[in-house]
């Protein structure tokens, strides 16, 4: 636990805006940029989606998610992190390698939420 508080500051600094307890209910493609809706009603847009549920891929089974595997929804920061470059992106996911996705992405990204 105290990796993961060590990596939450550290994510922090770099401008990562975390959010916890938010329920994803659906992933698409809106306008020129890709969104991510919770069930509370908000809407998050980016240029990316970063799904991070943990070690093994992991599909949150939304609407509009298959569409976009590959083209905006992503599983692995190492792999496609770099096709971000300069613009905004989201990490969906919890624990360390949440953090981890989202911390490696601000090497490339201007706003990591």
């Amino acid at each position: 636990m105290v990796r993961l508080k060590k990596r939450v500051i550290r994510s922090k600094r770099y401008g990562v805006e975390l959010l916890s307890a938010q329920n994803v209910v659906a992933v698409g493609n809106d306008e020129d940029a890709h969104f991510v809706e919770t069930e509370s009603g908000h809407r998050y847009r980016s240029n990316a989606v970063l799904i991070a549920t943990g070690s093994t891929y992991k599909r949150l089974r939304v609407p509009g998610e298959d569409d976009y595997i590959g083209a905006g929804v992503h599983f692995c920061a190492t792999c496609d992190g770099p096709f971000y470059k300069g613009r905004e992106v989201a990490v969906i996911g919890g624990g360390n390698s949440a953090v981890e996705e989202a911390a490696f992405l601000t090497r490339f990204s201007p706003k990591v939420t």
